[in-house]
This record gives C-alpha cells, sequence and structure tokens, in this order.
C-alpha cells in the first residue's frame, strides 16, 4: 500500500518551489518597484510626472526594438543584425531629414 500525498501546503520543499518559481515570474517588477522606491527616498523629485513622461519617451525605441526581437527569437530565426539595421536606418533617415531640410 502506498500513502497518500502531503499536502502542499504543508511541504515546505513545494512552498519553496512556488516562491521561486513566483520570484523567477514577478522578479522583474518586483525589482523595478524596488529601484523606483530606492531612486524616490534618494531623490524625491523623481517620482513626478514629467520624469515618467521624459522615462517613457526614452525608452520607446529600445521597446519597440526588444518586441520585434522577441518575436524573431520566438520564431527560432535568431537575427543578431537588428542592432545594425537600426544604425543604417538612423543614418539614412538623417542624411535625407538634413537634405530636405
Amino acid at each position: 500500500m502506498t500513502s497518500a500525498p502531503p499536502c502542499p501546503i504543508d511541504d515546505r520543499s513545494t512552498v519553496g518551489s512556488l516562491t521561486r518559481r513566483a520570484m523567477g515570474e514577478a522578479g522583474t517588477g518586483i525589482a523595478l518597484l524596488a529601484l523606483v522606491a530606492v531612486f524616490t527616498l534618494a531623490a524625491p523629485k523623481f517620482a513626478t510626472t514629467g520624469n515618467f513622461t521624459n522615462i517613457a519617451t526614452e525608452i520607446t525605441l529600445n521597446t519597440m526594438l526588444a518586441v520585434g526581437l522577441t518575436f524573431v527569437i520566438l520564431v527560432g530565426g535568431i537575427d543578431l543584425s537588428v542592432g545594425s539595421v537600426m544604425a543604417l536606418s538612423a543614418v539614412v533617415a538623417g542624411d535625407v531629414l538634413t537634405r530636405l531640410g
């Protein structure tokens, strides 16, 4: 005869594995909130609407590149030339804008 499996709540290894899994899934978000709290305490003007708007404006290009590259990696076509294409596009766009005035 086999004994009944222990209840997951009473099993410390299961609770530990649940904690590790939760930290693995939410760890980045928790770290971000901790950084915002530290920076807000260190510099009270950090948590202003203007600063958050500035941060959101500055990260848009990297966010778009990261989302696009995520799809490329998910389908298995790992392409490391994304940075080179971005640099070439920036140079061409700068040249066009300079020539057009």
